[in-house]
């Protein structure tokens, strides 16, 4: 895949044509990390490639952190780390020139803020000709059209910052751990209760609801743990 993705940007190279292409690798897949090495020394010359292409910026990223192994089913860290994905942008001087001084100035800075993968879906579109038509306008969250080519707010918080839930923001004390006393129980049995709602909803209005699902049972509470907490400050 690597290979032909190189053939296929060295090709669009020469006959001067503009090129957007996206490669997923998922070799990494598994637990024990052995075919990730296998692909290490061809990842490395292919980022190599990428670097020495004049006109191309390239985005490298991960679609979640670590996932797998003992680390998962044995800590509770691992639930946050699965959500501390990596971005990795290679831009070579040539392309730098072309976005110019102030844009390069903007992913510098753009390094220390917080981002989403929002904010990477405006910067492609910042990259088209056309996004001059969008910066006039609006856009939730307070984005740039063009993503991170222009500075992100530098008041930006967890709590403002884009995202699809259940994702949430990995910033020290986003949530803090509390007691799991006897006073979570009600919103443990709320929860419960939306889950028993959603799967009953699906069993009346599913293809296959005629076919004995209604004959589940509800899930019921056995016990509650690792409990945290979420402020959200008004000035936030």
């Amino acid at each position: 895949l690597l290979q032909y993705i190189e053939y296929f940007i060295t090709r669009f190279s020469f006959l001067q044509k503009p090129l957007f292409s996206f490669l997923m690798l998922d070799t990494n897949h598994e637990d024990t990390g052995l075919r990730l090495k296998q692909v290490d020394e061809d990842l490395a010359k292919h980022v190599s490639f990428l670097s020495d292409q004049p006109n191309t910026v390239s985005f490298i990223l991960s679609d979640h952190g670590n996932n797998y192994g003992q680390f998962v089913s044995m800590t509770t860290e691992s639930q946050v780390e699965v959500f501390h994905t990596a971005l990795f942008m290679i831009v070579p001087d040539t392309a730098a020139v072309i976005l110019g001084e102030k844009k390069i100035q903007s992913l510098y800075a753009n390094q220390h803020r917080l981002i989403s993968l929002l904010d990477i879906h405006h910067t492609l579109q910042g990259l088209l000709p056309s996004v001059g038509a969008e910066k006039g306008k609006d856009l939730k969250y307070g984005m740039n059209a063009d993503g991170l080519l222009s500075p992100v707010s530098l008041g930006r918080t967890c709590n403002s910052i884009p995202r699809i839930p259940p994702s949430f923001c990995i910033c020290q004390d986003f949530e803090k751990p509390a007691v799991s006393d006897s006073s979570f129980a009600l919103y443990a049995e709320f929860a419960l209760g939306r889950m028993n709602h959603e799967i009953l909803q699906q069993q009346r209005t599913g293809k296959n609801s005629l076919k004995g699902y209604k004959a589940c049972q509800r899930l019921i509470g056995v016990r509650f743990e690792n409990v945290k907490i979420h402020e959200e400050h008004k000035n936030e």
